[in-house]
């Protein structure tokens, strides 16, 4: 039986993920040859963060730069990104049928977290103005990683992995879940087809409690197929 259900934030409750790579080559819209070279990272699935991006960014455009400097001037960048996603994604579209869940879960006393690779200082002003605060036991982002956190989560709730679902769209999601043995629940899009293996896949949240309730079964067919945002890279 599941007890708790910890949820990746972008792209999994909020349709945030255009925003978020778009926001990249808007804070660097003004430095030639940066978006070629944002390109180049996105198409080598670079795995940093934020900050990372903007460090090898400077590192590719200023070689001669010493580490110290790439690291500052990614650093404020990543700063400025940040600011500008804040002000996106407090108004961007959720993803179909979150609220709805959100709500049936509150009124069936699953508890629900926010698990996610966002800073912290981030994240917890956007969920709070979205309205989406009081449906959360906990929202926790970066720095810690989501293994430590859903290690936290199965602590402070006293249950046993098989008791814990993680719902996300990308591979970090998968492999927390993997690394603490919960189940796994994947939100499809163009950018994570490794995502099928997931103990289901789903394009909406509305088939998620039956999911939760009653097990993969409950997905059609129809729903496991479709297409949403691309992936991310915060």
């Amino acid at each position: 039986m599941i007890r708790c259900v910890a949820f990746d934030f972008d792209g999994t409750l909020v349709r945030s993920n255009l925003i978020k790579r778009r926001s990249f080559y808007d804070v660097v819209a003004d430095r030639p040859g940066a978006g070629d070279i944002l390109d180049d990272l996105f198409a080598s699935e670079f795995k940093g963060d934020r900050y990372e991006v903007f460090q090898e960014l400077f590192q590719r455009l200023n070689p001669e730069w010493p580490p110290d400097q790439c690291r500052q001037e990614g650093r404020r960048l990543a700063i400025t990104y940040g600011e500008l996603c804040q002000a996106c994604i407090r108004s961007c579209d959720e993803v179909p049928g979150a609220s709805e869940l959100l709500t049936e879960l509150k009124r069936q006393s699953i508890n629900a977290y926010v698990v996610s690779a966002t800073p912290e200082r981030d994240l917890l002003p956007i969920v709070r103005d979205r309205g989406y605060d009081h449906f959360f036991s906990g929202i926790f982002g970066r720095p810690k990683g989501k293994v430590e956190h859903l290690e936290n989560i199965l602590a402070r709730e006293n249950i046993s992995s098989a008791e814990l679902v993680m719902v996300g769209d990308g591979d970090d999601d998968r492999a927390a879940a993997d690394a603490i043995k919960c189940g796994f629940i994947g939100i499809a899009n163009t950018g994570n087809g490794s995502l099928r293996q997931a103990d289901a896949m789903i394009e909406d949240l509305r088939p998620l409690l039956g999911l939760i309730l009653n097990g993969p079964a409950e997905v059609s067919a129809e729903t496991t197929i479709k297409v949403g945002e691309p992936n991310k890279n915060v």
